[in-house]
C-alpha cells in the first residue's frame, strides 16, 4: 500500500497544509492562540512542532512520526483484537485497517489517512486512546500504576479532539468498573481517585504553561480545545456539519442503516444456517472441504455485486446498531459469568472495545462510513464486527454443534470482498495524483490543482522575497509551508467555520493590524457549508478591503473565487 500510494497522500491546499504550517510557526517561537489562531486542543500543533525542530521543517519529518504512529497503532489494534477475538480476528482486523485506513485515498480530497491527515488530532487521539484500553485491561490484576498511565493517557486524549476525549473517558471509567466489581469500596475509591488525578494532570501542565503567554481566558479556552467549541450551536447547525451526522436526510440515512443492519443480518442467519447444514451432512464439527466451499461460493455471489456496491455502502451506516448490540450482548454475558476470571476479563475488555467503537461513532451517529472521518471513527466498529463474524460467531456455532469453520469462511468472503470494493474506489483516485508538488523532502503527488499550485509555488520563489510576508484566502496554508512565506495575520485559514469561531471583524482586524505584502486568492467551493464563495456570500469585509488595499500582479488558470458558470 505504500508503494502504491507512495507520496499521493496530503491535499495540495485543504487541511494538512494547515497542519504543517502551524507545526513550522511553533517551531520558530511563536505561541498557538495568540500569534497563531487555532480552535482544537494544543497537544499535536507542539508535537508536530517538536518533530520539525529535531529532524527540520519539512513534509518528510512529519510522515515520518506519522508512520511511526501508524505502526504503534497498527500493534495496539492487533493486541486488543488478539485478546479480544484470537489471532485470526487481529490478523485479518489489521490487514483491513492497512487497506483502507493506513494510506488510502476514498475521497477526491487527500488528508483522510495516517500519513498526512487532515488533523493529527485524528491520530494521536487515536493512538492514545487505544493505549489506554489496552493499559486498563492488561491481563494481571489491575493496580494503581496501570489506573495512573490509564488516567495521563485519557488526559492527553483531552487535548486532542472532543470525540475522542469523550470516547477515552468512557472506557476508562467504564474498565474501572468492570476490573474493580469485586474490590472493596475504598479500594475502589483509591483507584478512582488515582485515575481522575492523573486525567486532570496533562490539562493543569497544558494551562500552566499556556497562562505564561496569555491571558487566563485564554489559556483556559486553548485547554479545552474543540470541546469549548462543539457547545457552539451556529457552528454545529453548518450544513457540513449536520451531513456529516446525518441529521440533513434522517428519513434516508435511518433507510440505509435499515438496509446495511438487514445485509448483516442475512449474512450472519446464512452463514450459521449453512454450518449446521454442513455438520449435519458431513457428520462432523468441523470439516476441511466445506469452508473451502462457503468461501468460494460466497465470493462468486459476492462478485455480482461489484457493479452495484450499493449493499456496501450500507452496511458501515448500520455500525453504530450493531456496535449497540455488541455492548448490550457482551455485557449481558459479563454480568451472567463469575467475576475474577480470565473470561471475565476478556469479556470486559469486549465491552470497552464496543463502547469505544460506539463512543466514536456519535459524530457520524446516522451517516457511518468509511471514508473522510470514518478513516478513524469507523476503525473500532469496523474491525469489531469483523472479530464477529471470524471469530465470536463460529465459536458460538461450534458451541451448539454447528460447523463453525464455515461460519469464518463465509465471514472472510464478506470481508475479502468489501476490501476490494473499497480498494478498487481508490484505483482511479490514486492514478490521478500525477503532478509533482514541492521539490525535495517536501515534494509530492497532486490532482490537476497541484499543476496550479506548482506554477504558484515557483513563482512567489522567484519574485516575492524571502523576507516577505502572504495571506492565501481563504485556504493554502500549504503553499505559505512550501514557499517558507509566513503569514503575518493570525489566522492561516478563512473558511467558513473559522469565521464563526473567530469572527470576520477580529480577523479583518488582523489584516489592519499586519497587512501582508501579498495576498494569494486560492478558489474554492464552500457549497458544503451553505455559502459557495469566500468574498461575496461570505467574509466580504476581508474581500472588499483585499480588493481595495491591492493590486493584481500575477494570476494562475481562471479568475478565482467567480462563479464556473
Amino acid at each position: 500500500m505504500m508503494t502504491w500510494t507512495w507520496r499521493t497522500w496530503p491535499d495540495p491546499l485543504v487541511d494538512f497544509g494547515r497542519e504543517l504550517y502551524l507545526a513550522w510557526q511553533l517551531s520558530r517561537g511563536r505561541t498557538l492562540y495568540v500569534d497563531n489562531a487555532y480552535f482544537d486542543g494544543p497537544l499535536s500543533p507542539y508535537l508536530n512542532a517538536l518533530w520539525m525542530k529535531l529532524f527540520g521543517v519539512s513534509i518528510t519529518s512529519v510522515m515520518v512520526a506519522n508512520f511511526i504512529v501508524m505502526i504503534a497503532v497498527i500493534a495496539l489494534l492487533h493486541g486488543l483484537l488478539r485478546r479480544a477475538a484470537g489471532r485470526v480476528a487481529a490478523l485479518v482486523g489489521a490487514l483491513l485497517f492497512v487497506a483502507i485506513s493506513c494510506f488510502g485515498r476514498l475521497v477526491p480530497c487527500g488528508n483522510y489517512n495516517f500519513m498526512t491527515p487532515y488533523s493529527h488530532h485524528f491520530t494521536y487521539g487515536f493512538l492514545f486512546s487505544l493505549a489506554a484500553i489496552s493499559c486498563t485491561h492488561l491481563p494481571s490484576r489491575l493496580r494503581g500504576r496501570h489506573v495512573a498511565f490509564t488516567g495521563l493517557l485519557v488526559g492527553l486524549v483531552f487535548l486532542t479532539k472532543v470525540e475522542f476525549a469523550f470516547a477515552a473517558a468512557l472506557v476508562a471509567v467504564a474498565g474501572l468498573l468492570l476490573r474493580t466489581g469485586s474490590e472493596r469500596p475504598d479500594q475502589r475509591l483509591r483507584l478512582a481517585l488515582i485515575l481522575s488525578c492523573a486525567a486532570a494532570s496533562p490539562a493543569v501542565i497544558a494551562f500552566s504553561l499556556l497562562v505564561l503567554r496569555m491571558p487566563p481566558a485564554a489559556a483556559l479556552r486553548g485547554t479545552l480545545g474543540s470541546i469549548y467549541w462543539t457547545l457552539a450551536s451556529h457552528i454545529t447547525s453548518l450544513p457540513f456539519y449536520r451531513a456529516g451526522l446525518g441529521i440533513d436526510d434522517v428519513r434516508g440515512n435511518l433507510l440505509l442503516l435499515a438496509t446495511g443492519a438487514t445485509f448483516i443480518f442475512l449474512a450472519a442467519c446464512v452463514a450459521v444456517g449453512v454450518a449446521f447444514a454442513s455438520a449435519r451432512i458431513t457428520r462432523t464439527r468441523e470439516s476441511r472441504i466445506a469452508p473451502v466451499i462457503a468461501f468460494v461460493t460466497v465470493i462468486a455471489l459476492l462478485m455480482f455485486t461489484l457493479g452495484s456496491p450499493r449493499w456496501f455502502d450500507a452496511i458501515p451506516k448500520a455500525l453504530p446498531l450493531a456496535m449497540a448490540v455488541l455492548t448490550a450482548t457482551w455485557l449481558v454475558i459479563y454480568l451472567r459469568s463469575p467475576r475474577e476470571t480470565e473470561n471475565s476479563q476478556v469479556l470486559a475488555l469486549r465491552i470497552a472495545l464496543c463502547l469505544y467503537a460506539l463512543a466514536l461513532l456519535g459524530k457520524m451517529v446516522l451517516n457511518a462510513r468509511l471514508y473522510h472521518y470514518g478513516f478513524v471513527l469507523a476503525v473500532p466498529a469496523l474491525l469489531l464486527l469483523v472479530a464477529g463474524f471470524v471469530s465470536w460467531l463460529p465459536a458460538a456455532a461450534s458451541k451448539r454443534g454447528a460447523d463453525g469453520g464455515v461460519v469464518r469462511a463465509v465471514g472472510l468472503a464478506c470481508v475479502s470482498v468489501l476490501a476490494l470494493i473499497y480498494v478498487g474506489a481508490m484505483i482511479p483516485l490514486i492514478r490521478n495524483q500525477q503532478h509533482p508538488v514541492g521539490s525535495g523532502p517536501n515534494a509530492f503527488l497532486a490532482d490537476e490543482r497541484g499543476a496550479a499550485e506548482q506554477i504558484m509555488v515557483e513563482w512567489i520563489n522567484k519574485n516575492v522575497p524571502a523576507e516577505a510576508t502572504l495571506a492565501v484566502v481563504p485556504e493554502g496554508a500549504m503553499i505559505n509551508f512550501l514557499t517558507h512565506r509566513a503569514n503575518p495575520t493570525p489566522n492561516s485559514i478563512f473558511m467558513p467555520p473559522e469565521m464563526l469561531v473567530f469572527g470576520e471583524d477580529q480577523m479583518l482586524q488582523g489584516f489592519k493590524s499586519a497587512p501582508p505584502d501579498f495576498v494569494l486568492l486560492c478558489h474554492k467551493d464552500t457549497s458544503e457549508f451553505g455559502v459557495p464563495l469566500f468574498g461575496r456570500d461570505y467574509g466580504e469585509k476581508i474581500g472588499n478591503w483585499i480588493r481595495e488595499n491591492y493590486t493584481p500582479v500575477v494570476k494562475v488558470g481562471d479568475v478565482p473565487l467567480q462563479d464556473p458558470y
